[in-house]
């Protein structure tokens, strides 16, 4: 008997140490590898407003910042398309996360919603100024901030009668409206006396810091990657709301946020469509406008690591809102 129970309790102890080796063996490959891919640089087509997030994020998730590239939403599209590998993709355009599903990410995340901008050299007393005014255009080719300034500005023109599309159908850009609002650009844009295009929304912000130009359109989560301070300044207005803001170096910018429903906040109150003609004068590709939404797509483990990083920070500090 004595030897029967000695002989259950040392089958008994093997048994526990078998099981105890197969839960080690089956969750330390789970948990090594997901450590493993969070070192080095994190290759990634990232929206010039989402640098800073996305610093930060790659950061907190221990990883270093070198391999993040500045590009537009669109041209980074176009980039993965055409067969570049990256380990993430952020953009600030969420009709495109269709597109990017398509190509066959690891994980999608939402950032959230935010806010259109002008920021100035100067200030403006009214859209009368800002028809005057010299302007960055980012290429609406490359950057969806730029086809959101064309509808923006004939959206503004109709309910206010000032007349601020003249400077882009000055480029080739035709406006058609019939009960949908469809916006035709060329795939080339010549720069004029009162527009100079930029390839992105970094660059119209460096024509507005050296004074090329007197404004450039933009979000308030880029302007806070552009570490503004902003504070009530001026009037307000019915289109928009009036600040100035202090760059590093203490140069003064003016900002005006626009109100709802010039803000892309919400869906526009109209069908926006905006076709981006190839240089046959051919449609190229049709976007259908909505919202400001931005969204980071990870294609590698070590995009899944900023993926995790974001989804635990505090995101209305970058001027994002859920």
């Amino acid at each position: 008997m004595r030897m029967k129970t000695a002989l259950l309790i040392v089958l008994i102890s093997a048994l526990l140490i078998v099981a105890a080796w197969i839960v080690a063996v089956t969750q330390k490959p789970a948990s090594q590898p997901r450590a493993a891919a969070c070192v080095g640089d994190v290759s990634s087509f990232v929206a010039p407003t989402l640098i800073r997030v996305i610093k930060d994020a790659v950061a907190k998730a221990g990883m270093s910042t070198g391999g993040i590239q500045s590009v537009g939403s669109v041209e980074g599209l176009r980039k993965i398309q055409a067969g570049s590998r990256v380990d993430l993709y952020a953009s600030v355009d969420i009709e495109l996360r269709g597109d990017i599903e398509r190509v066959g990410p690891r994980g999608v995340f939402s950032l959230g919603r935010f806010k259109l901008a002008l920021a100035c050299r100067t200030p403006l007393r009214d859209l009368a100024d800002l028809a005057k005014v010299k302007i960055a255009l980012a290429d609406p080719n490359k950057a969806p901030i730029g086809y959101r300034e064309l509808a923006v500005s004939w959206w503004l023109q109709r309910d206010y009668g000032i007349n601020l599309t003249a400077r882009y159908k000055a480029l080739g850009v035709g406006y058609y409206y019939n009960g949908t609002l469809t916006i035709t650009v060329p795939s080339a844009l010549p720069n004029t006396n009162i527009t100079d295009i930029a390839p992105n929304l970094d660059g119209a912000w460096t024509k507005l810091e050296i004074g090329a130009v007197d404004c450039v359109y933009a979000y308030v989560p880029f302007l806070i990657n552009k570490y503004l301070s902003l504070k009530p300044h001026g009037e307000e207005a019915g289109y928009w709301t009036a600040y100035i803001g202090e760059a590093p170096g203490g140069r003064a910018v003016y900002v005006y946020v626009f109100k709802p429903p010039y803000d892309f906040l919400n869906d526009p109150p109209m069908p926006v469509r905006v076709v981006l003609l190839d240089p046959s004068g051919k449609p190229a590709k049709i976007i259908n406008v909505g919202h400001f939404e931005a969204f980071v797509a990870s294609f590698t483990e070590k995009g899944d690591c900023v993926l995790e990083a974001l989804k635990n920070m505090n995101l209305t500090a970058y001027g994002f809102v859920k």
